[in-house]
């Protein structure tokens, strides 16, 4: 039998191609959302332009008893959830990609878009609560000798606001774990 391509004289010489394989190993930033937020609405909303009412404990006033009672109106606060945002990935798979791979093509595309879609959210998010702040402390000036005390200064401020310290949450950048680990009092627990 023949072969089914020129193997001399002046026809194209074949140049076989190797597909390995392996794939080279992708390094993703660490994310926190998922560390510091909660899903308890997460059945409520039903797509993006939901809008979830989320009802506030009532605020009740204590008052000295001087032999009369006067009784409060409970106010009907609430916040607001407003899903008005999304994000999406797409991909196409080529069947002469898949075959040429020799890899599980889609899935590896799937966990990449899966890590790079949890970055974009955790930017999105995080970047919208800073900038939702009322408060804010600079981070000029940091450094190993004084990072426990802008850290403490920080809840201060929470404590000033009177945010309780139930779910509260501290998410430091790499440099400023860096300053904490080079600091004198990296070996002393953090208190809440």
């Amino acid at each position: 039998m023949a072969a089914p391509f020129p193997v001399s004289g002046t026809g194209i010489n074949f140049v076989s191609e190797i597909w390995s394989k392996k794939l080279n190993i992708r390094l993703y930033a660490t994310t926190v959302l998922a560390q510091i937020t909660n899903t308890k609405y997460e059945g409520e909303i039903k797509g993006q332009g939901s809008t979830v009412h989320i009802r506030e404990k009532p605020s009740v006033a204590v008052s000295d008893y001087t032999g009369t009672v006067n009784y409060a109106e409970l106010d009907d606060a609430k916040q607001e959830l407003v899903i008005d945002k999304a994000k999406v990935y797409a991909f196409k798979v080529d069947d002469i990609l898949e075959v040429q791979s020799n890899i599980e093509l889609q899935n590896n595309a799937i966990d990449d878009a899966t890590n790079n879609m949890r970055i974009a959210i955790d930017t999105d998010v995080l970047a919208g609560v800073y900038a939702s702040a009322s408060t804010s402390l600079t981070a000029s000036g940091v450094d190993a000798t004084n990072v426990l005390t802008h850290i403490v200064a920080a809840g201060q401020a929470l404590d000033e606001k009177n945010v309780g310290p139930d779910g509260r949450f501290f998410v430091l950048p790499p440099w400023m774990n860096s300053m904490i680990k080079l600091s004198d009092q990296n070996k002393v627990p953090m208190a809440a």
